[in-house]
């Protein structure tokens, strides 16, 4: 398996309460495969993107599992410096 997401959630606070922008998003994609992700204005396709690099804003919130060739990335500290220095060199 090249990447796997398991249960991707991107939160934002505001005045009412957190808003989900992704919720729960689950795929698997094997290396020579590619994956459309298709939806409405809104609907969370580029919140998923940036989320599995790491690039959402610092008042949001991320859980989930990004696995990238069996190794799991935490949200936490530069994680996509330490996937270019594994495994590009």
């Amino acid at each position: 398996m090249l990447l796997e997401l398991r249960d991707l959630t991107v939160q934002f606070p505001s005045a009412e309460g957190p808003i989900k922008a992704v919720d729960g998003v689950s795929f698997q994609l094997d290396e020579g495969q590619s994956l459309g992700i298709v939806g409405e204005s809104g609907s969370g396709k580029s919140m998923t993107a940036l989320a599995i690099l790491r690039f959402i804003p610092r008042m949001g919130s991320v859980s989930g599992q990004v696995i990238f060739e069996g190794d799991n990335f935490p949200w936490h500290g530069n994680s996509v410096t330490c996937l270019v220095t594994k495994h590009l060199g």
